[in-house]
């Protein structure tokens, strides 16, 4: 049952990643992309082939007992092998990648006939045997064979993936999630790699007259399940996770954007009112929201003394845990010492200016104004109770 339950979370893990690489290599082809998109069906294949009840139907649907086994090596090999191609289209040069799609595929073919042909010479059809075939059928010469080049297949192509890891880890610091994903897909490949190990060392003594039963049958597989679950996780890291990180934030960017928002309501310009706004896009209304902010901001200025930012650098002592957040809450209190003296009919100090965000572009002005407005938000009531939406300059 655990073992069941294991490989078919698994292979259904396998699946949901490979519907979204599908996607991903549907809207941009590329031989990366499509490869990688093999490389998880196969698994999916592999996995949920080897669940057992899935493996016993197959032999009886089929006439032929244990057919699931060569279905599951060769599904697992192709999808080891397909990695390759994958992981060295992934940051090398578009004219010069360093593993082309043709030879891995023939080796894959290769492996394929191999163990069809030694599967179905070799003596292993009276009954099936789902979760003990290579231990119970391991001293058979064919079968040592059919099992020597799968394993050769399998532990081979993650030796080469984990050294075309570690190449490219180097090389892709500045990219932190494509960094993540590969240091997951060389920590899977390693563990994963403890799958063949253990599956030889059990051959091997069994040919010795050592029967390692546990080591073949719970210890090997369970390295495959977690190596495997380690892997899945890192092609999810270049493109969904970050994806969904993102859509996260946006989601609750507007929220936490609305008391600064609100705050500068006497200095934003005309909208329209809210109702137009509902069949906007979630990004064209976070757009909307920096520009109009950032306006509000330059209609302020004029009421900005360089002295704020003095005054706000003392301003509040919990925001000192990190430079970024003590300059969001200094900026918070300038904007908050402006509207006040706006509110009393006063004038700043020629010269002052409201920051530019630390990063350029939309993302880095959005996370700019995000970490304004948690720290306006923090401030004491006092000290922003002038800047309310319904203040007017007096004249």
């Amino acid at each position: 049952m655990g073992f069941a339950l294991a490989y078919g979370g698994i292979g259904t893990l396998a699946l949901l990643t490979f519907g979204w690489r599908l996607l991903l290599a549907a809207r941009d082809p590329s031989p990366a992309r499509w490869a990688v998109a093999v490389a998880i069906l196969c698994a999916a294949v592999g996995f949920g082939a080897a669940v057992p009840p899935i493996y016993d139907r197959l032999g009886r649907w089929s006439g032929v007992e244990n057919l699931a086994t060569p279905i599951v090596y060769a599904a697992i090999a192709t999808a080891v092998l397909a990695q390759l191609v994958w992981a060295a289209y992934l940051v090398a040069p578009e004219d010069r990648p360093p593993l082309r799609g043709r030879p891995v595929l023939l080796v894959i073919v290769a492996v394929a006939v191999t163990l069809a042909v030694l599967f179905a010479l070799a003596p292993v059809h009276d009954r099936s045997h789902a979760t003990d075939f290579d231990d119970h059928y391991g001293t058979q010469p064919l079968v040592t064979a059919f099992l020597t080049v799968y394993l050769g297949a399998y532990s081979g192509g993650l030796i080469r993936l984990i050294l075309l890891c570690r190449t490219w880890l180097g090389q892709v610091r500045e990219q932190v999630w494509l960094w993540r994903g590969l240091r997951l897909l060389a920590v899977g490949s390693t563990v994963a790699l403890g799958y063949g190990i253990g599956k030889a060392v059990a051959l091997a003594g069994a040919w010795a007259g050592v029967p390692l039963h546990r080591l073949s049958i719970q210890i090997a597989p369970a390295f495959a399940g977690l190596g495997a679950t380690i892997m899945l996780i890192g092609y999810l890291c270049p493109s969904l996770i970050p994806q969904a990180i993102t859509a996260v934030t946006q989601a609750r960017a507007l929220p936490r954007l609305e008391p600064l928002r609100s705050a500068l309501g006497a200095e934003l310009p005309e909208t329209g009112g809210g109702p137009t706004e509902l069949g906007r896009g979630l990004r064209d209304v976070r757009y909307r929201r920096v520009i109009e902010i950032r306006d509000a901001l330059l209609r302020l200025q004029p009421y900005l003394d360089p002295a704020d930012g003095d005054h706000a650098e003392r301003l509040p002592a919990g925001a000192r845990s990190s430079a970024e957040k003590r300059s969001a809450a200094t900026e918070a209190a300038r904007i908050a010492a402006a509207l006040r003296r706006r509110a009393a009919g006063a004038v700043g100090g020629a010269g002052a200016t409201f920051r530019e965000p630390p990063r350029p572009g939309f993302d880095g002005e959005l996370a700019w104004l995000l970490a304004v407005a948690a720290a306006f938000r923090e401030l004491p009531e006092s000290a922003r109770a002038a800047g309310g939406p319904d203040r007017r300059t007096s004249g």
